[in-house]
């Protein structure tokens, strides 16, 4: 069978790419086409066009971009039409995806959306859009499960991707004093709103020792600001090394948080996007939390630090509060306990490659 793959960031690249490589222990014949990243290429897709050249991400910035964007649009449905896949796999990414959603369905083309929109948070009308033209809803998270299915729309829990790569807790020995892991996210507009911040962190507190993530897909220059402090070490692609060495983490909002606390790492969560994004989000989210921690365990666990409070001075006063409050790292630990027996055991590549051939041959 053919199967064809969108997705509009690292994150995407990665899950997509796992569950490429369980499909073609399935299906040995089949052939893999995506818009997607190297991650998914050393997986065996053929890349059509790879998601650096159009990762968009926040409300104002979409917006900004709708002229590119449509000339895209036309683009992946023209790739689409010419591959005549058995299955379309839409992986996260909704603001497009669902757009494309809706051509594949009008021209007879099966789709499983592997890691759908947060409905459940925000744009409840995309529900509708879902329940129209996708077959099959892969969901991460077990609420989401229920949640789809009580408005009509066909859903599976797979399994979180994220315990593929965090199945363990970190080794206690590993752990450096007084060392902060910080994850600035993986989007340009996330590192631009947080690196300056982080430097200026560095900056008043030499006696602590910052492990900075860089990612790969992002330029150098963005970190550039970091390399001249001798208290801070930049790390590239590798979350889990810097998650297992610190103390404590500063973690922008995201897939991150849910891999800190299967790490066991004690966290604060930060946020700060553009000025009119936030508004229009605050405007549409109907949940309390901005963090996956949060959000699953539905209390406030780890203190979430947005726009505003997203200060090095608060992120100060809070990891120092951290480290002395042994009661506090505790009862995270404990909270994080609770978000494992949540997720279950579950394989999510494994799980949903399975749904996908099996959608393909229905």
């Amino acid at each position: 069978m053919k199967y064809f793959f969108v997705v509009g960031e690292r994150s995407g690249d990665l899950h997509a790419s796992r569950v490429i490589d369980q499909l073609f222990r399935i299906d040995q014949e089949c052939k893999v086409y995506a818009w997607g990243g190297n991650l998914m290429k050393r997986a065996g897709a053929k890349i059509l066009r790879n998601y650096k050249e159009y990762s968009i991400v926040g409300f104002w910035e979409v917006i900004r971009s709708l002229g590119s964007l449509n000339s895209l649009l036309n683009r992946c449905k023209k790739d689409i039409s010419n591959v005549q896949p058995d299955v379309l796999i839409l992986v996260d990414f909704a603001g497009f995806n669902l757009r494309l959603g809706n051509y594949a369905k009008e021209n007879g083309v099966k789709i499983a959306y592997y890691i759908p929109p947060k409905v459940w948070a925000w744009g409840t009308h995309r529900i509708n859009k879902i329940k129209n033209c996708v077959d099959e809803t892969l969901v991460i998270f077990p609420f989401e499960e229920s949640f789809f299915k009580e408005r009509g729309v066909r859903a599976k829990y797979v399994g979180n991707p994220s315990l593929e790569s965090f199945h363990h807790t970190r080794d206690s020995s590993k752990i450096e004093e007084k060392a902060i892991a910080i994850l600035p996210g993986s989007r340009r507009s996330e590192v631009i709103s947080s690196i300056a911040i982080v430097d200026e962190l560095a900056r008043s507190n030499p006696d602590l020792k910052f492990l900075v993530s860089k990612v790969d897909s992002l330029p150098k220059d963005l970190y550039r600001i970091l390399e001249s402090r001798q208290n801070t070490s930049l790390f590239e692609g590798n979350s889990k090394e810097i998650l297992s060495r610190a103390e404590i983490a500063v973690v922008t909002s995201g897939t991150a948080t849910l891999e800190a606390a299967l790490l066991g790492v004690p966290q604060i969560v930060v946020y700060k996007t553009s000025r009119v994004t936030y508004l229009i989000a605050k405007y549409l989210v109907s949940i309390p939390y901005i963090s996956l921690v949060n959000i699953l365990l539905n209390r406030k666990l780890v203190v979430e630090l947005i726009q505003k409070e997203f200060s090095s001075e608060n992120i100060e006063m809070e990891v120092k509060k951290l480290m002395k409050d042994t009661g506090r790292q505790k009862k995270i630990s404990e909270g994080y306990s609770e978000i494992r027996n949540i997720l279950g055991d579950k394989v999510a590549s494994s799980t949903a490659s399975k749904a996908i051939y099996d959608l393909g041959r229905s």
